[in-house]
């Protein structure tokens, strides 16, 4: 079951690097191979909006997931799903939230 760990805020111009970091979900000497990260609009509708996602990359010592959110309009939210595997065979799945808002 997935939790929602974070809750971001960002421009409708803005790409933004965030980042997962994993280290306490691995074992001695486990490592992420494989990452996958997806947006999910919420508000207003669950119509695709215009947010896009680059990556992700795994970064670190291959044991945090990044990505890039770029666009979205005034008034979006979406749950960002980041999920992960590892060497041994894990699939671990953090959400967090973001807001889009034009101050």
């Amino acid at each position: 079951m997935s939790r929602i760990v974070a809750r971001y805020v960002k421009q409708p111009g803005e790409k933004l690097q965030y980042r997962m970091d994993y280290s306490c979900w691995l074992g001695i000497g486990e490592t992420i191979t494989g990452a996958t990260v997806t947006a999910a609009r919420v508000l207003p509708d669950s119509s695709a909006g215009t947010l896009t996602i680059g990556g992700p990359y795994i970064a670190g010592a291959s044991d945090v997931v990044e990505y890039l959110l770029n666009f979205g309009e005034d008034g979006d939210e979406y749950l960002i799903t980041i999920r992960a595997t590892t060497t041994s065979v894990q699939t671990v799945e953090r959400e967090v939230t973001l807001s889009v808002e034009e101050t």
